[in-house]
């Protein structure tokens, strides 16, 4: 599963170079279109070649249609990977478990599922979490100690991913009209210290909680706020 998630990611590396590649040859020509990939897929783009067609020659026409079909081959291949992903994930009772976490999805499900595995691996969450890098760093001089960045040590991306979940599960939390003790917990940290701190750091508490959730097989069941 985790190998399914790699390929996506490089599938999605790869769509974002070709459509930089696309969106820069088209406004060297002075055809400048909006951002984002509804505007590939709805087919504004190659509405626009044909329109210039004469303009632009056959030899670079052929070109940006060419770099368009590959943008669109890519973005086919990476839809057909998240229903994979969707369906394994809804057929595992552990990624379920995982993906009952705000900010946990079926990508971030699959790659911590996959990096756990046994979670009798671990004795805590915090030793799951050391194993990601999300824990802080310790400084000791004269006695006094200091908490300083993560570690940044163990797998990557897992990491990468979770801190991308706990950034949208920040943005989840305030919007809410009725915190849990959590999300409390969370927008208080960004108000006092920072979205990046605060997103790390809820990073940091879902990794713990995600080893709880599988050590002890039950769902996230939010707490109310004290």
């Amino acid at each position: 599963m985790a190998a399914h998630v790699k390929r996506q990611h490089a599938l999605v590396r790869e769509r974002t170079a070709i459509g930089n590649e696309l969106r820069g040859l088209l406004g060297e020509f002075g055809l400048i279109v909006s951002q984002g990939h509804a505007v590939i897929r709805q087919g504004v783009i190659r509405e626009r070649l044909d329109e210039q067609r004469a303009r632009l020659g056959e030899e670079l026409y052929t070109l940006l249609n060419d770099l368009l079909d590959q943008w669109l081959e890519n973005d086919a291949r990476i839809a057909r990977y998240d229903k994979r992903l969707q369906r394994q994930a809804k057929a595992s009772a552990d990624m379920q478990r995982l993906m009952s976490l705000p900010g946990i999805g079926p990508i971030n499900a699959t790659l911590l599922f996959s990096h756990l595995g046994d979670p009798a691996r671990f004795p805590n969450g915090r030793q799951f979490s050391a194993s990601l890098g999300l824990v802080p760093r310790q400084h000791s001089s004269g006695g006094r100690h200091q908490l300083m960045g993560i570690t940044k040590r163990g797998n990557g991306e897992v990491r990468r991913q979770l801190v991308h979940g706990a950034r949208a599960a920040l943005r989840q939390f305030q919007r809410q009209e009725q915190p849990d003790r959590l999300s409390r917990w969370a927008c208080s940290l960004a108000a006092r210290l920072g979205q990046r701190k605060a997103i790390v750091a809820l990073a940091n508490k879902m990794a713990r909680i995600c080893w709880s959730l599988l050590a002890h097989e039950r769902r996230y069941q939010p707490q109310e706020a004290a």
